[in-house]
């Protein structure tokens, strides 16, 4: 079993960090976690690409509560409590990955 579990944290993990978007400049695929594009060599970490849009935080707060509520409801269910805690922590997850879709999608829009 633990060898089950590693292997599908492992999975969830990388699908996770390694999540492409298309980058608002140039709209080529990275990796949502770049600091800097390789390609047009847009830097992140400055102004206006360091702060997150006020809809992401929203939407981010709301899977939050989503994910915290399903895992805890799970935890009260007849299963062991790491069950919950590891579907809260995939639903986040892909709502996390979502979000940056959603994003990227509309960076590859804009004009």
């Amino acid at each position: 079993m633990s060898g089950n579990f590693n292997k599908a944290f492992k999975k969830g993990f990388n699908s996770v960090y390694f999540t492409k978007v298309r980058c608002p400049v140039c709209k080529e695929e990275i990796f949502a976690n770049a600091l800097k594009c390789p390609y047009c060599k847009t830097d992140f970490k400055s102004h206006p690409y360091n702060k997150r849009i006020k809809w992401q935080n929203t939407a981010m707060k709301i899977v939050l509560v989503i994910a915290v509520t399903i895992g805890i409801s799970i935890c009260f269910l007849d299963v062991p409590i790491i069950i919950g805690l590891i579907t809260g922590l995939a639903i986040y997850g892909l709502g996390y990955v979502i979000v940056q879709k959603i994003q990227s999608f509309k960076n590859y829009f804009h004009k």
